[in-house]
């Protein structure tokens, strides 16, 4: 599978959640918008995943004490997950764990999609338990 193919399935199947034990993903919720960004943070990532929620308290108040915490606590509601994808043309090689070391260090996270033969080759040799 290509990593564009990969991408985009990806893609499509957080948005239509048929992602398996996705607590992080959930789109059920009407005040949760998804944005994706392609090659995302400098071109680290293959992409980087914003979930943004709603809240009903955001409405920033002129002359209240209240204003300068909803503007303040903006950034929380605002979650990134940086993804990196390997597909069927890519190597697992040193550089992953310094792309998923530079993904929790930069975002707290991070989320590696791999294709079924990268899969299977890591399930083998003990990767992924």
């Amino acid at each position: 599978m290509k990593e564009k193919h990969l991408k985009s399935l990806f893609i499509k199947s957080l948005h239509a959640g048929h992602i398996d034990g996705n607590d992080l993903f959930s789109t059920e919720d009407s005040d949760i918008e998804i944005k994706i960004k392609d090659e995302g943070y400098f071109r680290n990532f293959d992409l980087v995943v914003a979930i943004i929620k709603r809240r009903n308290d955001s409405d920033i108040q002129f002359d209240s004490t209240d204003s300068y915490d909803n503007y303040v606590n903006i950034i929380d509601w605002i979650s990134f997950f940086p993804v990196e994808l390997k597909s069927d043309y890519d190597v697992l090689d040193d550089r992953l764990p310094n792309q998923i070391l530079n993904a929790i260090l930069t975002f707290g996270r991070a989320i590696l999609v791999l294709d079924k033969n990268h899969c299977e080759r890591a399930k083998l040799k003990g990767i992924l338990t």
